[in-house]
């Protein structure tokens, strides 16, 4: 939430950059947090899969909404 104004107010990237940016970063994140808890037994795997599931109509939405917004 806070990947696209940091990296937009504080380090001078376009609104454009900086999402691209944010979504690196974040994605970069949430595997490695995954792998090291997936090592370690921490992660239920259904749950996990039953969010993500839920999250691709939702990013579907969005993106199609995106395309009204300037």
């Amino acid at each position: 939430m806070l990947t696209v104004p940091v990296l937009v107010y504080l380090l001078g990237r376009s609104a454009q950059g900086a999402t691209t940016g944010s979504l690196v970063i974040v994605g970069v994140t949430a595997v490695v947090g995954t792998a090291v808890r997936a090592v370690a037994g921490d992660v239920r795997w259904r749950v996990g899969l039953a969010f993500g599931a839920a999250g691709i109509p939702a990013a579907w939405l969005g993106s199609l909404a995106n395309r009204h917004v300037p």
